[in-house]
């Protein structure tokens, strides 16, 4: 154990000392250094070349669209004229069906041609006929034929019975004639105004949907996001995102302090024992709590797919931390943990970016590469240039009628 510290301690002696280094020498170091010339080209030019192509892009679609609206204003004043110089009166003719049902009373008259035998035949003879009242719909031919012949007191009867059919029968012609003459509808007449031009609020399309990204520092970030448009191609998008930094490790506070510009003794002071010898061995994960804040620019291709240009910052609200730590005190080794918790609530990036968009129904697929700038040092997590490649679903709030 004495060797190992004492390993260490030279060790720690040979980090401190540090030579200066000279301009000319970092130079001599670069060109022996490999890489392609566009590295250097996109380091240098990347940005402005981004930035200028997106601007011209913008500004061409932005003349299109007014190009749009002026032909379509156009087309609607010819058309509110052309409705306005049709005739104001217009006759429509209603005609209505109706069916009608007739009620006819028939009498029929029966005679039996069996003569009965006996004393009852003589009760039979003076028996009066019978008359049945039928309520047909169907027409029955009253044809007499010349064999049947009916004596005179038959006939008189059959003479009342056809009087009687005839007088019943013009009771329904009359009453379904008057009913014909009700169900009559006049004509009339409707006046068309001229058509008014309405003030028509635009409407308001939201989406709503998952954002998942992945940076080139391996960071990955995911969480739900909120989408507002302002018109047809423009939005305004937020959310919250929940970026998870993959484990650091430092061998002592020394390198993390090397690394990351901070002090870890005074980052972490309240966290640490009250004495110790040395601390190695240290472990961080963090986690940070963000509200990103996006302007989307859509310029269409076709019926579904966009080019997506963004432009947007981000708020960090919190940041989680697990801090591990070896600590060394008489020749005794003591292993911590602990979490921090510490409120953001900075504004210290832009980000830039541009990818596709493709649209089935009311479901929206988003892929965009972007470029995340830092104009102010927060602290050790956030490096000063990050590209990363963001992705989405999302889905319209509001269905098509």
């Amino acid at each position: 154990m004495a060797n190992e510290l004492f390993d260490k301690k030279i060790k720690e002696k040979l980090e401190s000392v540090q030579r200066p280094v000279g301009p000319n020498t970092w130079d001599n170091i670069r060109k022996r250094i490999y890489a392609p010339w566009y590295f250097d080209f996109w380091r240098k030019y990347g940005l402005p070349l981004y930035s200028t192509i997106a601007t011209v892009l913008l500004l061409v679609n932005l003349k299109d669209k007014f190009n749009y609206e002026k032909q379509f204003r156009l087309l609607n004043e010819k058309i509110s004229t052309i409705q306005q110089l049709k005739p104001a009166k217009q006759v429509q003719t209603i005609v209505h069906k109706d069916t009608i049902y007739i009620n006819k009373t028939i009498y029929i008259i029966q005679r039996t041609e069996e003569k009965p035998e006996g004393p009852l035949a003589s009760a039979q003879e003076t028996m009066p006929l019978v008359e049945k009242s039928v309520e047909q719909s169907v027409v029955v031919s009253n044809q007499v034929k010349p064999e049947e012949i009916l004596p005179a007191n038959d006939q008189q009867l059959v003479k009342e019975a056809t009087m009687e059919e005839k007088t019943n029968s013009d009771f329904p012609k009359k009453d379904s004639a008057d009913k014909i003459n009700k169900l009559k509808i006049p004509t009339k007449t409707i006046q068309q105004s001229p058509s008014k031009k309405t003030l028509k609020w635009p409407r308001i399309d939201t989406r709503l949907g998952l954002s998942a990204g992945h940076g080139f520092n391996h960071t990955v970030d995911l969480g739900p996001s909120f989408e507002l448009f302002f018109g047809k191609n423009l939005s305004f998008n937020t959310g919250v995102s929940i970026f998870s930094h993959p484990e650091s490790e430092y061998y002592n506070p020394k390198e993390f302090n090397i690394k990351t510009s901070a002090d870890f003794a005074d980052l972490y002071k309240p966290h640490l024992p009250p004495k110790y010898d040395q601390i190695e061995d240290i472990h961080i994960k963090a986690s940070l709590i963000t509200i990103p804040l996006n302007m989307n620019y859509y310029l269409p291709i076709n019926k579904r797919f966009d080019v997506k240009f963004l432009l947007g910052t981000s708020i960090d609200l919190k940041l989680y931390q697990n801090v591990k730590f070896e600590s060394h005190l008489d020749g005794d080794e003591h292993y911590s943990s602990f979490d921090t918790e510490q409120k953001k609530g900075a504004w210290n990036s832009m980000t830039f970016g541009s990818g596709l968009q493709y649209r089935l129904k009311r479901y929206a697929f988003q892929l965009t590469p972007t470029y995340i700038y830092h104009f102010k040092e927060t602290d050790f997590l956030s490096p000063k240039t990050n590209f990363r490649v963001s992705g989405g679903v999302l889905i319209n709030l509001k269905r098509d009628k």
